[in-house]
C-alpha cells in the first residue's frame, strides 16, 4: 500500500505528496499456552494477568486503530485549543519522509 491514510491530513500533505510514502502492513499473531497439568497451580493467576499485559502493551504500542485514535484525539484537542484560546500552536514538523526512489 503507498498512502499516509489519514494521517495525510493531519500533517499537511496533498495528494500528490502522499504518493510518494510507501507503508507496510503486518499482523501480529500472539497466543499464550498454558499446560492444563498446570492449572491448578498457585501462580497462575500471576501468569495470566502477565500475558495480558505483554498483549496489551504490545497493542498499545502496535495497533493502527488505536495509534489512530490517539492521534485523532490529539490533533482534536491541539484545535480546539488554538479555537478557544487565540493562540496556535505550532504544528511539529512531518515525522515522515518519503522513501529515497533510485533508478
Amino acid at each position: 500500500m503507498r498512502s499516509l491514510g489519514g494521517y495525510r491530513v493531519l500533517m499537511g500533505y496533498s495528494s500528490d505528496q502522499d504518493r510518494d510514502f510507501a507503508s507496510a502492513q503486518y499482523v501480529v499473531d500472539i497466543r499464550a499456552q498454558f499446560s492444563r497439568l498446570r492449572s491448578g497451580h498457585p501462580n497462575m493467576p500471576k501468569y495470566k494477568k502477565w500475558v495480558s499485559q505483554i498483549i496489551s502493551a504490545l497493542r498499545a504500542g502496535l495497533d493502527e486503530q488505536v495509534l489512530w485514535s490517539q492521534t485523532r484525539e490529539n490533533y482534536l484537542f491541539r484545535k480546539e485549543l488554538e479555537h478557544l484560546s487565540g493562540v496556535v500552536t505550532p504544528t511539529p514538523p512531518p515525522f515522515l519522509s518519503p522513501i529515497e526512489h533510485t533508478p
